[in-house]
């Protein structure tokens, strides 16, 4: 019995010292938003994170220009929290302030921005044919605070799914691309 408590504390300890080695520093969001304003051109965006192979997930802040949308890869897996603090919700707590170091004044449309990260994408705005958000459960988020997903629907048949990370307004996300071209086939302005 008492090995077993024993064990219990030191599993605890280990994931607790994991999440603590896993989350940014205080005023990491303050460190990332500043890169963010350093990109060309101009862009609005949000932050949101993919699934990748199952288990795998990634983190981008995605930009959106007049023609496009550019994923960059700002974290890699992200492990569910033993204790969701306040922090948690501001999406900006997710990227890794080293990793979006590297589009400091880079160039959003240029070769060279997918180059920085094989999972960085570009979506041209004719690529996406709908733009679809839901607050369903996702599977597998455990207690990350997530405030739904957008899912976009590819001209190629394809379906990519973006959880928005920490607190964000969905629905106006998915008018704001909408009414930007992106996925607006059909799309009445109300």
């Amino acid at each position: 019995m008492g090995s077993t408590i024993l064990i219990g504390v030191v599993v605890t300890l280990a994931l607790l010292a994991l999440q603590a080695s896993s989350t940014n520093r205080a005023r990491s969001s303050e460190q990332v938003k500043a890169v963010i304003a350093t990109v060309r051109p101009e862009a609005w965006h949000f932050v949101a994170l993919e699934y990748c192979n199952a288990i795998l997930n990634r983190t981008h802040v995605v930009f959106v220009t007049e023609h496009l949308m550019a994923g960059a890869c700002v974290r890699g897996t992200l492990p569910a929290p033993m204790v969701v603090t306040e922090r948690w919700h501001d999406p900006y707590f997710y990227p890794r302030p080293v990793l979006v170091a590297k589009y400091q004044h880079i160039h959003l449309e240029s070769p060279e921005f997918t180059d920085k990260n094989r999972a960085n994408f570009h979506l041209r705005r004719e690529q996406v044919k709908d733009v679809e958000f839901t607050t369903k459960p996702k599977w597998g988020m455990g207690k990350v605070p997530y405030s739904g997903r957008l899912i976009l629907s590819l001209e190629d048949g394809v379906k990519k799914e973006l959880i928005l990370l920490g607190t964000q307004n969905g629905p106006d996300l998915r008018d704001r691309l909408r009414a930007g071209g992106f996925g607006a086939r059909g799309f009445r302005q109300e």
